[in-house]
């Protein structure tokens, strides 16, 4: 769009309607920590953003082997922190979560030099960085055109 030099300058940008696009659903990788304050803030009585998105189809939510396995085992922990009994979180997680949540895992990537340096600094978040590489290859806009 040419601009009228008689005009003074707007500081309104005119953007693409197609930069502004977002391709739905968007997929969500989950730690478990965000599953943690996702569940305490639902057994406060907060409405829980991923959930909700899920729910309404905007969002689906992945997570890693380990972290599917570590959030049913720490749910007393989750209960204690939010001073509600462990069934305020325990139902929700697998009555509302669990069948939204959809568990990846990827090969490791052995030459990856990060990858070597997070297995030194703390091995427990290497599922889900590999699933973080896993989804970067695999995502739209890292493809080459054919």
């Amino acid at each position: 769009m040419l601009e009228d030099p008689g005009q003074p300058r707007s500081a309104v940008t005119s953007i693409p309607l197609e930069r502004l696009w977002i391709e739905l659903p968007l997929p969500q990788l989950l730690d478990t920590s965000v599953l943690f304050r996702e569940l305490h803030g639902l057994a406060k009585g907060y409405r829980p953003r991923l959930l909700s998105a899920a729910r309404y189809g905007t969002a689906i939510l992945y997570v890693p082997t380990n972290v599917a396995e570590e959030v049913p085992v720490k749910l007393d922990r989750i209960a204690s922190a939010a001073r509600v009994p462990v069934e305020s979180v325990e139902a929700p997680w697998w009555d509302d979560y669990s069948p939204h949540i959809r568990v990846v895992d990827a090969m490791p990537a052995l030459t990856d030099e990060r990858r070597r340096g997070l297995l030194d600094e703390d091995a427990d978040d290497l599922p889900f960085a590999e699933a973080v590489a896993l989804m970067v290859r695999s995502s739209p806009s890292r493809r080459t055109p054919t």
